[in-house]
């Protein structure tokens, strides 16, 4: 079972290795995106889509965007949850 499941990962990153970094795909593509691309791709999404996507040219990364998203307000997390007596106990077991 593992021999099996460590063909199918190296099958599909052999077949998205192939597909994103062929010259007729990786033409125009920013480089910052060759990860993303690579998993949509493992995930089941089309590389033509992907192609038509990632090379349209209002495509931008936003930088700020990203990282405002990153940032958590920790006031606004429920840290009370972790008190109940329920999961104490299941993290007792």
């Amino acid at each position: 079972m593992k021999y099996f499941a460590i063909c199918i990962l190296f099958t599909s990153l052999l077949t998205a290795q192939l597909l994103f970094f062929h010259p007729a795909y990786a033409k125009d593509i920013n480089p910052v995106f060759k990860n993303l691309l690579t998993r949509l791709h493992m995930d089941g999404i089309e590389e033509k889509y992907l192609h038509t996507l990632f090379t349209h040219p209002e495509l931008e990364l936003m930088c700020k965007v990203v990282a405002l998203n990153l940032i958590r307000n920790e006031a606004n997390l429920n840290y009370a949850q972790f008190l109940t007596k329920e999961s104490v106990n299941k993290a007792d077991s």
